[in-house]
């Protein structure tokens, strides 16, 4: 019986293969109504050439903050207490899905903190 269900799967997936070719459409396509199409388009942003400099945890900021958040956004924040900072890194990860390993949250803020009231920036 089982060998049966398996010999009527594979024969109803062929018959579904032979009977795509009449259900596909034809390669123009015309626009919509409204006069318009879409094309796609290639879009290069501007690369800030910051990055955070000093100690290890400048190269997990670098990883996870920079990956969303551009060069400067740091150092324009107002002086925020280090609770604040770890509310901040928190909700990036809690909220917004930061892939930030819990165990580099509380040296993460602490650094975060001391180069936003530094504004220490290593140019490249």
């Amino acid at each position: 019986m089982k060998r049966a269900g398996t010999i009527f799967s594979v024969l109803s997936l062929t018959l579904v293969l032979l009977a795509l070719p009449s259900c596909t459409r034809r390669a123009s396509i015309r626009a919509p109504i409204g006069g318009f199409a879409l094309t796609s388009q290639r879009i290069t942003l501007p690369y800030h050439g910051r990055e955070f400099a000093g100690g290890p945890q400048a190269s997990v900021a670098n990883t996870y903050c920079l990956m969303c958040h551009s060069g400067g956004m740091v150092m324009t924040q107002p002086p925020l207490s280090l609770s604040a900072w770890k509310a901040e890194l928190n909700k990036m990860k809690n909220a917004y899905g930061c892939p930030l390993p819990e165990s580099d949250v509380d040296e993460l803020t602490q650094f975060i903190q001391e180069q936003n009231q530094r504004g220490a920036w290593a140019e490249q």
